[in-house]
């Protein structure tokens, strides 16, 4: 299992223990299933215990899962989680021609594991790094100073974005191309090789009268 996936894989323990209590009333069920999706050095951290228990000196986080949460967390999370978090939350930014959804998701994680930080400060963050044409419309229309309001007033203004792209993406399919017909011959190039046709004919005419054709003697 990636290391930075480890608080994802813990929520969705959870939410498996929210939607069957009965299946996982022991905390050691919730060890159990929560064994079941380790991988690599992480499965080998827990297995001496697993493949040679020894009756009676079972581990805390065999039969506790609070425990087993601590050992998971202390053994394979950044030493320095909300410095970790810090380093991340500067260097977040959402790139030119992306959907808003994902970044303020990602935002709004690493600010649940930062410190004072004030509600000015994240705000100033999060605008910071928005596409220029988000700021723009935000500038026109009036920054809020509320962290959430300034989500939704963002989100709006992506929406509209990402509609007029489809717009402009439907019209280009839609639009009728242009009539082409086959290149006809000018009145004058006809006028021209009939004249010319004309002249030759006439010419041809000439000739054979001027020449009387000889008898047979």
């Amino acid at each position: 299992m990636d290391l930075k996936k480890l608080h994802k894989f813990l929520n969705q323990c959870e939410l498996n223990f929210h939607n069957r209590p009965q299946a996982f009333y022991l905390d050691v069920q919730k060890v159990s299933f929560a064994l079941s999706f380790l991988k690599g050095i992480m499965l080998a951290w827990f297995e001496p215990n697993l493949l040679n228990p020894i009756t009676g000196t079972e581990p805390a986080w065999a039969n506790d899962y609070s425990e087993f949460v601590i050992q998971l967390t202390t053994n394979f999370s950044p030493h320095d989680l909300v410095g970790n978090a810090e380093h991340q939350l500067v260097n977040l930014s959402m790139k030119d021609g992306s959907h808003i959804n994902k970044y303020i998701i990602k935002f709004d994680h690493l600010t649940t594991q930062v410190h004072d930080y004030g509600e000015g400060a994240l705000c100033h963050m999060f605008y910071n790094r928005l596409p220029d044409h988000i700021k723009d419309e935000i500038t026109y229309i009036g920054k809020p100073p509320c962290l959430i309001d300034l989500h939704t007033m963002a989100q709006g203004i992506n929406m509209h974005y990402w509609e007029h792209k489809s717009e402009i993406t439907h019209q280009t399919k839609t639009k009728p191309q242009p009539f082409s017909s086959s290149k006809q011959p000018s009145s004058g190039g006809s006028s021209s090789k009939q004249s010319a046709t004309s002249s030759s004919t006439s010419s041809s005419s000439s000739t054979g009268k001027g020449k009387n054709p000889q008898q047979p003697s």
